[in-house]
């Protein structure tokens, strides 16, 4: 009875007797039923309430109601506070709902490959804001994908609650050329023959010829005494005398930036796709009259779950360095220091393979800027296999 409800009531008249024997005949369940200072009190359920107070009545005792307790009587007194919970509930629900919706894409792995392009293709595709996520065929856009983008090696649509991440692995050229495979040696650049060591493969070349781009050095295809083909990987190291310009260029004025060393963080609600700031906006600092620097910033996104299900909100942590901007302009003798630097910089690693015999620099200014225009004159070894193009 006590977990259904109860009413706590009392009882006057002279027939108290008469009324607790009719209601045993009624099988009324009346619990507790005591008397002080000639009123008695009692339990009972709130379905046999008004059953008791009629045979009440039909003998002289009068019932009255002293106490309502129980879930039901709960519920009634707090129905217009049941918003409380009920829509906590509703807008949890929404939100697991919600997350059978598309709301927000995300790119990875483009380097070459323009994201907001490879983003225009997936939403040709059918991958748009709204789309109903249980019953798209996201492997089959991912396939789509990639026949759209030769360059692309592999393409994933990784499904995050509300958001399909876009995985992308771009190509990287393979090999032309496998280390067995017959082939010929060609010149990768111009230049004057210094150093001719042939190992394998037929040639006819001297010393002081002069090359161009392009021509056969070595070929692969070799003929026997007895006039037999053979084809054969042709190997060797031919040494020729190159020349080449390389320009460097330096903006004589310049914003240089002094980072001040400080880190701040700041946090935004990610809700269907859409950033809503917890914190003030640059804006309003600004209308206040605080001082707002220029930034550099790392942000990643931590979206919340509910068990095995990722809603579609989460938290944005973002880290700003600021810093400040300075004008620097650079004198003559300040730009051509850095430029020279920079020409270091290029000889000891584009030019590592190469023995740089001489150069010639000269440099000019326009438009502010300074341009450093050097010339190479480098020993190096120009051969580059092809592979054979053998008719069946």
């Amino acid at each position: 009875m006590m977990e259904n409800g109860y009413v706590l009531f009392r009882a006057e008249g002279e027939d108290i007797s008469g009324f607790l024997t009719l209601a045993s005949e009624y099988e009324l369940t009346i619990q507790k039923f005591c008397q002080s200072e000639g009123i008695c009190f009692g339990y009972l359920p709130p379905s046999d309430y008004r059953v008791a107070a009629r045979l009440g009545q039909s003998v002289g005792v009068r019932l009255q109601i002293l106490e309502k307790n129980g879930v039901s009587f709960a519920l009634y007194r707090y129905r217009q506070r049941l918003g409380l919970v009920v829509w906590p509930v509703v807008f949890l629900a929404a939100l697991l709902f919600s997350q059978c919706f598309l709301w927000a894409v995300d790119v990875t792995g483009c380097e070459n490959i323009n994201e907001d392009g490879v983003r225009a293709a997936a939403a040709q595709l059918g991958l748009k804001t709204g789309l109903f996520l249980p019953n798209a065929d996201l492997d089959g856009m991912a396939a789509d994908l990639r026949r759209d983008f030769p360059g692309l090696a592999a393409v994933s649509f990784n499904r995050v609650g509300s958001r399909v991440e876009i995985a992308l692995s771009e190509s990287t050229p393979s090999p032309a050329l496998e280390s067995h495979d017959p082939c010929s040696l060609y010149a990768a650049k111009t230049g004057i023959l210094r150093e001719i060591s042939v190992t394998r493969g037929q040639h006819q070349l001297t010393l002081g010829q002069s090359v161009a781009e392009g021509q056969l050095l070595v070929s692969g295809i070799t003929e026997t005494p007895d006039g037999k083909i053979s084809y054969e990987r042709a190997a060797g190291r031919i040494m020729a005398e190159t020349s080449h310009q390389k320009e460097f260029t330096l903006k004589l004025t310049q914003q240089e930036k002094t980072f001040t060393g400080e880190e701040q963080v700041c946090r935004s609600l990610d809700l269907f796709g859409q950033s809503l700031p917890l914190f003030l906006p640059d804006g309003f600092r600004k209308l206040l009259g605080q001082e707002v620097l220029p930034y550099e910033s790392e942000t990643t996104l931590a979206p919340l779950s509910f068990g095995k299900f990722v809603l579609p909100l989460g938290v944005v942590t973002e880290v700003r360095r600021p810093y400040a901007e300075a004008e620097k302009v650079f004198t003559e003798i300040e730009a051509l220091a850095e430029l020279n630097e920079a020409a270091e910089e290029y000889e000891r690693y584009d030019l590592a393979d190469a023995q740089v015999l001489g150069k010639e620099q000269s440099a000019a200014i326009a438009d502010g800027s300074m341009t450093l225009t050097v010339t190479y004159t480098c020993l190096e070894d120009i051969s580059e296999p092809r592979p054979l193009e053998i008719a069946p």
